[in-house]
Parts: C-alpha cells; sequence; structure tokens
C-alpha cells in the first residue's frame, strides 16, 4: 500500500504537459497586454541608372509598443480585440544620414478564437506621431509572422503544423503569407515553440523624403525568417518572441520605370512589458 501510494504521489509530481499539451489563448473580457516591438534592418537599395548601378546603405532601429485588449465575447471561443499603438519611434540611416523621430502607428480591431485563428481585421485611424522619411514596410512582418495559431489537437514535444494565412492588400488582392510551427520543448509550465514564415509585403503606396521633396513611391516584396516563441500555458499568453530574418523589396520611384531593389537582414523581438496582471 505505501509502494501504491508513493508511486501516485511520483505520478502527480509529473507535469501535466510532458505527454501531451493544449496551445491556446485564454481570452477574458478586459484583459490588457502590453508589448515593446524591436526591429533592426541593414543593407542596401540597389538603383539602376544611365551613371550604372548604385547601392545605397541603409540601417533601420524601431522600437513600438503595443496594448492587445480584449474587448467582448462575439460568440462561443470568438472574442473581440482592440491592438493599439501606443508609441513608436524609429532610426534610419540612409547614406550615413541619419533621421530619428516618433512614427505613426496601425491601431486594428481583430475577432479572434482561442486557437489563435484572426476571422476578421478592422483597421482603425491612425496614431499619428510623426512621418518617417523611408518606410519600407518593415514592421509588417512582426505583425504577420506572429500568427502562427494552433492546431485543434493536443500536440507531443515534435509536433509540426502548417497554416496559410490571408493578407488583404491596399489593391484589392489577395495575398497568402505561409507559416510551419514546431513545438519545440514544454515542462509543462511553459513550453516553446519555432516558427518559419514567408509573408508578402503587398503593394503599399507612400512617400519618400529625399533632399526637402516628397516623392511618392510604391514598396511591395517579401520576408522570409524563423522566430521562436515561449509560450504560458496556464495563463495562455505569449512570454516573448526572438527571429531573423531577410527582407526583400522594390521601391518603385515616382517617373522610373526600373524600381529599386532593396535587400536586408533583419531582426526582432517582442517582450511582454512588465506590471501586467
Amino acid at each position: 500500500m505505501r509502494r501504491a501510494v508513493t508511486m501516485l504521489l511520483l505520478l502527480a509530481a509529473v507535469p501535466l504537459g510532458a505527454g501531451a499539451v493544449v496551445l491556446r489563448y485564454r481570452y477574458r473580457v478586459g484583459d490588457e497586454q502590453k508589448f515593446r516591438e524591436d526591429l533592426t534592418a541593414s543593407g542596401g537599395l540597389a538603383i539602376a541608372s544611365e551613371l550604372g548601378d548604385q547601392t545605397i546603405p541603409v540601417a533601420l532601429t524601431a522600437v513600438e509598443t503595443r496594448s492587445l485588449k480584449v474587448l467582448s465575447q462575439a460568440a462561443p471561443d470568438e472574442f473581440w480585440l482592440e491592438s493599439r499603438s501606443l508609441s513608436g519611434e524609429a532610426s534610419i540611416s540612409v547614406q550615413g544620414d541619419t533621421q530619428r523621430q516618433q512614427t505613426p502607428g496601425t491601431n486594428l480591431k481583430l475577432r479572434a478564437n482561442s486557437r489563435g485563428e484572426i476571422l476578421e481585421m478592422k483597421e482603425g485611424a491612425e496614431t499619428q506621431r510623426g512621418d518617417m522619411g523611408l518606410d519600407l514596410k518593415l514592421d509588417s512582418i512582426l505583425k504577420l509572422s506572429r500568427l502562427t495559431g494552433f492546431p485543434a489537437d493536443d500536440l507531443a514535444v515534435g509536433a509540426t503544423w502548417s497554416r496559410e494565412i490571408p493578407v488583404q492588400g491596399k489593391d484589392g488582392k489577395t495575398y497568402t503569407a505561409r507559416v510551419t510551427s514546431k513545438l519545440d520543448s514544454s515542462d509543462g509550465v511553459t513550453a516553446v515553440v519555432s516558427s518559419r514564415y514567408q509573408v508578402p509585403i503587398p503593394p503599399t503606396e507612400g512617400t519618400l523624403n529625399m533632399m526637402g521633396m516628397e516623392i511618392p513611391v510604391k514598396v511591395e516584396g517579401w520576408s522570409t525568417g524563423d522566430v521562436t516563441e515561449r509560450w504560458d500555458l496556464g495563463r495562455g499568453r505569449s512570454l516573448g518572441s526572438k527571429g531573423k530574418g531577410k527582407v526583400e523589396v522594390k521601391l518603385y520611384l515616382m517617373g522610373s520605370t526600373e524600381p529599386a531593389q532593396g535587400k536586408f537582414d533583419i531582426e526582432q523581438t517582442t517582450t511582454p512589458v512588465t506590471g501586467q496582471g
């Protein structure tokens, strides 16, 4: 009898998630989380001209703090979320000329379920703080690469899954982001998920401030990379992520038939802001 009791105690001490892990967001109306998002990029823009090709070195660092608040329950296992930009600043260096300023932020309203599936997305009014002279839309990688989503089944360590995520472009076309994820490890309390992504940057129009002039431009391209995220199983929330990747963009300048070709190496981190409930 004593041996049986000892075995039961030993079994009770084994983390419940050691054999099977359930990855879910645990939304509660009124909950709010804040995250700091850091992005660095370095590379160059290759521009073709009558005088020959020229590569302009470009380096970027950007920091944004965002909140994610659960507004209401839309249906069983569906919730309305609000993602807001609380602060943002960036430093961009083009051929050694550096600009530092506050950056505008995109605000979103999302309908999502506990598996992380984005069922509906509405873009709200932009928070205006400044206007970067050159925006290569690298911040879209941070937003889209996190949408890994979780499968319906319980997972064992080593399990993999894939998702295709529709991305609506401002040109009215739908593009597809692809993410493949793997449950790397779990101790029953936390889990580590690694993901490899391929995310489109749909054609987006903007302006490039150059020598005091605002030049209309259009940016489009692709990003690829890897992200590793730690997950709090009990609270159903991210404990932060790190990633590296590459971005290739085409930058169309007004009056130019040939785009500038941009290639960049990027590093990104997402860190929860301390002091949350």
